[in-house]
């Protein structure tokens, strides 16, 4: 009930308007209005006492029938004897009889009543409306930005409902010529408006912008795009063969630059403010580790011949669940065996055309400092062990002394050890009737939250330790995580 009271009402949806509701929805002053309303042959005004209220459409179809407006001049005709004059400065310009002329005929009270237009039907024209010669209707008008603007339609009607929309757009101060933009130079422009972006977000931005390219829905205008146009152009995505992934990814960069068309005034609402339930969610969850397959993957990395020399490095991802490009990041300056403490606050990457460069952790709560366990101590000492120096420390954005090299003696990224961690699994699944389920460096970190949440640790901790900016992450794997152990024991004791 609440609710519904609060509802507000737009103006064009009121059947009765208060006389300062009118004035802003027909332009005219509240004085012309009360003084207009003063007679009583009005058929558009009701008394409620001593307040009066403008019956809208009745004054709507009243304005059709007896204003007349030019130059600067604006006549209402009560009756055959009566006459109103009005809004005669915002009208200046739109049919010019001279300035001088038009103040002489306000002084002396005298209409200048000029040739009436028509249409080849016999229609009269408004202001601003005009026919061509092959018989198309335009109405020219004035935006926001003071630009003259024309808009066209091949029936009288369809003009004046185009005509009716501009009118209540400029009343609700939306721009209507910035929405005349398409959709790829709106998404060129919220691109070109970002600053101290990811290089992955880069990436992901002109990803969205090649796709738009392409298709048609890049060349439609903001202004035009509704909510099925919004969810048929991504679901003819989804024809062509896109993953759900790759679509949530587009839809994450048109909705914030649809919404900055929103804010600029251009657009009433985003037409892409909708759930991504359309399309069937196809991709791979990462799924943590149970403790039994966690001992045969590492049993197994252990022992293999080639493989187990990548054992350390898996262990600290395990062991601290750091992101990958943080634990690539990490330089021997970053690591404190006296204290047991690992400095996390920033993370390493490589663009594909090999240029290394340092940035921050992905979120604020990124930095931070973990503690090292034994396994994991024992494990970097191996590591740093079994490094060979390079005759020159290579040197990223200041950072040098990295505690992953490759054979060249570069610094490692993430797509050494993604790809190591693939053929390793291939190999065990290829020789193993018992089969593992995918497992990459994210499924380690996603692997020792749940342990951690497994046995007990505090979810703030847990928050801190894995750097996640909205505890709700932390407490998704720590609820899933204790759902789990209260199944087990309940399949234990029910066993019994």
């Amino acid at each position: 009930m609440e609710k519904h009271k609060n509802k507000s009402v737009p103006i064009w949806e009121k059947s009765n308007l208060t006389l300062t509701e009118a004035a802003e929805y027909f332009n005219i002053g509240e004085h012309k209005l009360r003084e207009i309303t003063n007679n009583h042959k009005c058929n558009f005004v009701l008394f409620i006492g001593t307040k009066r209220l403008i019956k809208r459409k009745e004054f709507e179809k009243y304005l059709e029938q007896v204003s007349v407006i030019y130059g600067i001049l604006a006549v209402v005709c009560l009756d055959k004897t009566s006459l109103i004059w009005y809004d005669i400065d915002t009208a200046f310009g739109t049919r010019s009889v001279g300035e001088k002329v038009c103040y002489r005929l306000l002084k002396e009270r005298r209409p200048w009543m000029p040739n009436k237009r028509k249409d080849n039907k016999g229609r009269l024209l408004r202001t601003g409306e005009s026919q061509r010669k092959d018989l198309t209707y335009m109405y020219r008008y004035t935006d926001m930005r003071g630009k003259r603007q024309c808009v066209y339609a091949d029936d009288l009607n369809k003009l004046r409902e185009k005509e009716k929309k501009i009118q209540l757009d400029t009343l609700q101060g939306l721009d209507i010529s910035g929405g005349g933009i398409t959709v790829l130079e709106l998404v060129e422009r919220y691109v070109g408006l970002r600053r101290n972006v990811r290089y992955n977000t880069t990436v992901g931005y002109n990803f969205v912008l090649n796709i738009l390219r392409k298709e048609e829905f890049g060349y439609q205008q903001v202004n035009k795009v509704r909510v099925v146009d919004a969810k048929r152009f991504l679901l003819n995505l989804y024809d062509k063969g896109r993953g759900y992934s790759s679509i949530n990814s587009i839809k994450g960069v048109l909705k914030p630059a649809f919404q900055m068309a929103v804010n600029d005034d251009y657009l009433r609402k985003n037409p892409f403010d909708f759930k991504m339930d359309l399309i069937p969610n196809n991709s791979q969850k990462r799924v943590a580790m149970t403790e039994e397959e966690q001992e045969r993957y590492l049993e197994y990395v252990r022992n293999d011949e080639h493989f187990s020399r990548y054992y350390d490095e898996i262990i600290v991802l395990l062991g601290t669940g750091m992101r990958i490009s943080e634990f690539m990041g990490l330089t021997l300056s970053d690591l404190d065996f006296e204290e047991r403490k690992i400095k996390v606050d920033h993370q390493l990457t490589r663009t594909r055309n090999g240029k290394y460069y340092v940035e921050k952790t992905k979120t604020e709560n990124g930095v931070r400092f973990i503690y090292m366990t034994d396994e994991v101590k024992e494990a970097l000492l191996n590591i740093i062990a079994s490094r060979q120096k390079p005759r020159k420390e290579m040197v990223v954005d200041g950072y040098k002394g990295f505690l992953l090299l490759d054979k060249d003696g570069k610094p490692k990224v993430a797509m050494h050890l993604e790809h190591v961690m693939k053929r390793l699994l291939d190999k065990y699944n290829a020789t193993h009737e018992e089969q593992l389920p995918r497992i990459t460096p994210h499924v380690l970190r996603h692997t020792f939250c749940t342990r951690m949440a497994e046995r007990g640790m505090n979810p703030k901790t847990l928050q801190y330790l894995m750097g996640h900016a909205d505890i709700t992450v932390t407490l998704n794997v720590y609820t899933h995580a204790s759902y789990t152990k209260v199944a087990d024991e309940m399949a234990q004791i029910t066993a019994v």
